[in-house]
């Protein structure tokens, strides 16, 4: 029987801040955080966070994932810390495929406005192919976001 490790990673690629000018200027300070978690569907295990290699799902060929992606703003209360234009993107490695698209390879979501103190979840179900035993399939996921004049 093979078995793989699953491991999700979440980062920030990008959020990118105004800079002061001559003038007096609104600060932007959103806090951006972006995590995601990983379960196999197919055994029932539990939501893992999937930044923990120690915690990392196992999955069998055939099995079905569920990752969460969540992207919240955590920054101060104030419309200038709001994150606009935020774009999620997760690429999926090799190992895994889409099940709503299996030629699909990649997911980029436009999330919008995501204001201080709000979350945006995405959901999405991918099918293990991977048929090496013990390998380590290893997924990223990143958003990006600006200010409301960029």
């Amino acid at each position: 029987m093979k078995v793989t490790k699953i491991l999700a990673v979440a980062s920030v690629t990008g959020v990118v801040a105004a800079s002061a000018f001559a003038a007096p200027a609104l600060a932007w300070h959103p806090k951006g955080v972006i995590k995601k978690s990983v379960q196999n569907q197919t055994t029932g295990s539990a939501l893992s966070d999937a930044n923990n290699a120690a915690a990392a799902v196992a999955a069998k060929p055939g099995d079905t994932l569920k990752y969460v992606i969540e992207v919240r703003n955590d920054g101060s209360a104030g419309t200038s810390n709001e994150m606009h234009f935020t774009k999620l993107t997760d690429t999926l490695p090799a190992g895994v495929e889409l099940i709503a698209d299996p030629a699909k390879r990649a997911i980029n979501e436009d999330l919008g406005v995501i204001k201080p103190g709000q979350k945006v979840t995405k959901e999405y179900l991918v099918k293990v192919t991977s048929a090496k035993d013990g390998d380590l399939i290893e997924n990223k996921a990143c958003f990006t976001g600006d200010s409301e004049v960029k």
